[in-house]
């Protein structure tokens, strides 16, 4: 049988071969239906073929995968950073139609829709009395025609307001960023920003800035949530960077990459955890398993230090113990630093 030409660099290869000899290229590629343009995409996404469920298996072996990568035995399993980004990506796809419930006062039968108005109404409810009023007297005005008519019910809504004796001077002690302040509650609501930090003397910049983004979430909650979400996966990256750096503190003769790479691998299998947890049972049940995976995932944590890291077993379990503050400590920073950045960016 003659040799076919590779359509990619034009070189002979036999039509028995999967892949061209010269260029790596497969043979049997085309565009002969749109299903195997997805199977295409998939197979290059993961690579299912030969390294996905090798990798997948390898994951679950704490300190597997990173011994593998670091005794440079890589051929059969997936790169580190794809296996993250596709759990990541999963997560928060998997996150994305998990229902928000809100409840005020610690009470499950007054769930409400975060909106501006429920916002306004369980911080300041004198406040939004108030604003319902105006609305109403504007509604007035513009369904009303007849001036006397007009007048009649606008002072009975005046009079409705004096009734309910509203007070505005309530307060609300806040801290930004490190410093209090007290703000009448009526002015979260109907001020912006920048009269916030005219009126209140506001100067420290990362004051301003937490300021901006809690106005952010007064104003438009789901909006700001959404922008949350949209810069959460930087801030999971920017925490993965962070941890490597303070191992890398603890280990200083081992190469920053090597840390990285283990923080990568480990993230991944709390990915994947974190998936059980989104996708699991509610109510009791539920409760059952996030405890389970929680002690799943310290004791993934010890033991994979004590494989990748060499350290007898209780010197690892001690080590993790102290660390877990950190992890939790360095992935609130991580989340408060991408929020200052975008709030400054946008």
């Amino acid at each position: 049988m003659p040799d076919l030409i590779c359509p990619n660099c034009d070189q002979d290869y036999n039509p028995n071969d999967v892949f061209c000899a010269a260029c790596g290229q497969k043979t049997d590629l085309g565009i002969s239906s749109v299903w195997s343009m997805i199977m295409q995409f998939v197979s290059n996404l993961v690579n299912y073929e030969s390294k996905f469920f090798r990798t997948s298996r390898g994951l679950f072996i704490p300190g597997f995968l990173t011994n593998e990568y670091l005794a440079i035995r890589r051929i059969d399993y997936l790169s580190p950073i794809r296996v993250y980004f596709i759990l990541l990506f999963l997560m928060f796809f998997a996150l994305s139609f998990v229902p928000m419930q809100f409840n005020v006062n610690n009470n499950p039968n007054s769930d409400f829709d975060l909106n501006r108005n429920t916002m306004q109404k369980s911080m300041s409810l004198d406040s939004y009395i108030q604003q319902q009023i105006t609305d109403l007297k504007s509604l007035v005005e513009r369904k009303q025609k007849d001036p006397e008519k007009q007048k009649e019910l606008s002072n009975n809504l005046d009079t409705v307001e004096q009734q309910f004796n509203l007070d505005f001077s309530a307060t609300n002690t806040t801290v930004l960023f490190g410093n209090e302040y007290k703000f009448k509650k009526a002015d979260l609501y109907n001020l912006s920003h920048e009269e916030l930090i005219e009126k209140y003397q506001i100067k420290p910049i990362m004051d301003r800035l937490v300021l901006k983004a809690m106005m952010r979430f007064t104003n438009d909650p789901k909006g700001f949530l959404k922008f949350l979400f949209g810069n959460m996966t930087w801030a999971v990256f920017l925490h993965v960077l962070l941890m490597a750096g303070i191992f890398k503190a603890i280990h200083f003769r081992t190469a920053y990459a090597a840390h990285f790479v283990y923080q990568l691998h480990l993230h991944s299998f709390l990915f994947i955890l974190t998936l059980i947890c989104l996708t699991s049972a509610s109510g009791e049940l539920r409760a059952w398993i996030i405890a389970g995976l929680s002690l799943t995932g310290a004791i993934y944590f010890f033991q994979s230090l004590h494989r990748v890291y060499g350290n007898k077993r209780w010197l690892s379990i001690l080590k993790g113990i102290l660390l877990i503050p950190f992890y939790f400590a360095i992935l609130l920073g991580s989340i408060l630093l991408i929020m200052l950045i975008s709030s400054i960016l946008f």
